[in-house]
């Protein structure tokens, strides 16, 4: 819960200087994120795997993966308003 508020401030600090519209919907979305996979009744968060930058800034954004229901191979999650696009 450390991590997600420096990231949900930092985030909408962005938002609100490059794409003010899209604040709302996104507080929305992050919330009911954190709730689903911090929901102590269906226990999934011990079945996440966090990843995050090479230069482990709390505030970054991080990467979750699972397994959905015994697949073999893992479902990642990102927030995508907090991803940088880099085009080659």
């Amino acid at each position: 819960m450390a991590w997600v508020k420096g990231f949900l401030k930092k985030t909408v600090a962005h938002l609100t200087e490059t794409n003010k519209e899209r604040v709302p919907e996104f507080k929305k979305g992050a919330t009911e994120f954190v709730k689903w996979i911090t929901d102590k009744e269906a226990d999934r968060f011990g079945d996440f795997q966090f990843f995050c930058g090479t230069n482990f800034e709390i505030e970054a954004s991080i990467c979750f993966a699972y397994n959905k229901d015994g697949e073999a191979e893992p479902t990642f999650l990102f927030f995508m308003d907090a991803l940088k696009a880099n085009k080659y």
